[in-house]
């Protein structure tokens, strides 16, 4: 509690921390409650875990940029479903970092319209006949602009 925030970005501080084994997870957890940026100066093995990620996502979806990333730099969590759903809830733009197999997910769909309602427009082509036919992204997208009817599958017409 009486931790500086500022310490917790300090590489150096944070592993001194870590390697104290008698504080455990609650430590991090602690640290992540008090500053998310914290997760950047975490080692690999705390950066991959989904658990002290979705704490620190929790404040902030930025924090995806400090999670492992694998050996070809991607980072694995944007095809975590509820990852990915934690994130777009805080901003429709994380909708767009996410795996593209996930597009057919209509609640994630759902969240980054709520903020934004053209944001199903960001999604492949394969993906966006069949989320134009789910009435209540439909209906989110008309009330936003009546235009968007023209998208709309015939059948949801009446």
């Amino acid at each position: 509690e009486y931790m500086n925030t500022e310490l917790l970005e300090n590489e150096e501080f944070v592993q001194r921390m870590l390697e104290d084994k008698s504080m455990g997870r609650e430590i991090v957890f602690g640290m992540i409650r008090k500053n998310w940026r914290a997760l950047s100066t975490f080692p690999d093995k705390l950066r991959g875990d989904r658990e002290i990620l979705m704490a620190a996502l929790k404040q902030d979806w930025h924090a995806m940029d400090f999670a492992l990333k694998d050996e070809d730099g991607v980072n694995p969590f944007w095809s975590d479903r509820d990852v990915v759903l934690v994130a777009v809830r805080q901003d429709w733009h994380a909708i767009l970092e996410m795996d593209k197999n996930l597009w057919p997910d209509t609640d994630i769909v759902r969240a980054a319209m709520l903020q934004y309602a053209p944001a199903i427009d960001h999604a492949p082509s394969r993906d966006a006949r069949e989320l134009w036919q789910d009435r209540s992204l439909v209906m989110i997208a008309v009330q936003h602009d009546c235009q968007a009817m023209g998208k709309v599958r015939p059948h949801l017409w009446q």
